[in-house]
């Protein structure tokens, strides 16, 4: 008996909130109470889905949104840094930046040319209880369409 218990701590060691965050998303906006969001700019059209989403957002955190606006750049680049929990923007579907981020599905989307560009909430990789939740977030507005 004495023989598992060490076997028996690593299991609870391993127990807790799953799926994780690498870098602990979720858990600092359920600290914090906020939500740090970089918007790009948004289409008017879509003005009505980015907040509906964002409510979507504070209702599963219980975290207020704070947002700032600027460049798709230079917001992915805050994100990859740690100084926005999720951006939202317009981009392509073959964005280069899907190497880096984790692209949720789009909550609205048009045809620009031959591209099909989607407004889509972007996350950091590896945050995956956080990214969870924003994809919770985009089925509950496709289901209430």
């Amino acid at each position: 008996m004495r023989a598992l218990l060490p076997f028996a701590l690593l299991l609870l060691s391993a127990c807790g909130p799953y799926p994780r965050d690498i870098e602990g998303t979720f858990e600092s906006v359920e600290k914090n109470g906020v939500v740090r969001v970089g918007l790009t700019e948004i289409a008017p059209a879509d003005e009505r889905a980015t907040q509906n989403y964002l409510a979507r957002i504070e209702a599963a955190t219980g975290a207020k949104v704070r947002a700032t606006f600027g460049p798709a750049e230079r917001q992915l680049a805050a994100l990859e840094a740690g100084d926005l929990d999720l951006v939202i923007g317009e981009f392509a579907e073959d964005t280069p930046w899907l190497d880096s981020v984790a692209v949720i599905e789009p909550i609205a989307s048009r045809t620009v040319g031959d591209r099909r560009i989607g407004l889509a909430p972007v996350a950091a990789n590896g945050e995956n209880r956080w990214i969870g939740v924003l994809e919770k977030a985009v089925r509950d507005m496709d289901a209430a369409r």
